[in-house]
């Protein structure tokens, strides 16, 4: 198998998130209440989820601001989008950025459009299909937090004439790389070196096509 070349995400990034969520805490408080109480109806995390799980998650989220091997820009696909991680706190720091939600699951999209009109995020278009179904004919970027293995993921999105995908995984995310996929895209793995242990084994992966 050939292996996945991993550096472990800089001091200054994870510093640039942690500044990013602070500037924007307000929101993610009020955020994260809204969540909490739609959980109760809908099931858009874990049931036992709390306010410090989607304050992680939100931080966790954030970090797809800034590890891009190219510069951040429009348009933007979170690819099976759930309750809207890891888009929704993407949009709300990335306010020039366009983001589409992608979610199949009819009740997920109805929250979504809900948290949309709730905290004015103008700059979201949520949209309720299977990514594989989903068109638009401009070079995007996609986004995807543990929503898929990383073959389905790749398989449903070859029609979008993608620039880059990141994926937020776990430790065991080569499993899921074939050599196959290794003629065809380069992957790089970025490393959570946080002391938190919600941050220990997690990785972010980054896939371009090969030229």
């Amino acid at each position: 198998m050939n292996p996945v070349p991993v550096s472990d995400v800089s001091r200054e990034t994870i510093e640039a998130v942690y500044r990013a969520f602070n500037k924007n805490i307000h929101v993610f408080a009020r955020l994260i209440d809204y969540w909490l109480s739609w959980n109760k109806k809908v099931n858009l995390f874990s049931r036992g989820v709390s306010a410090a799980d989607l304050e992680n998650h939100i931080t966790h989220s954030l970090f797809l601001c800034f590890i891009y091997r190219s510069e951040l820009s429009s348009p933007i696909i979170d690819a099976g989008s759930g309750g809207g991680l890891p888009g929704i706190p993407m949009a709300v720091t990335n306010s020039d950025i366009r983001f589409y939600l992608v979610e199949k699951v009819l009740k997920k999209h109805l929250v979504q459009k809900d948290v949309l009109r709730k905290f004015h995020l103008n700059n979201v278009v949520p949209i309720c299909s299977d990514i594989s179904s989903f068109q638009l004919n401009e070079p995007v970027r996609i986004v995807s937090k543990h929503a898929f293995p990383v073959g389905r993921l790749l398989a449903a999105v070859s029609h979008l004439p993608w620039c880059e995908i990141t994926m937020l995984k776990g430790d065991d995310y080569e499993s899921e790389i074939s050599d196959q996929m290794h003629t065809l895209y380069s992957f790089h793995a970025s490393r959570l070196d946080i002391s938190h242990t919600f941050f220990h084994n997690k990785y972010l992966l980054s896939i371009q096509r090969n030229s």
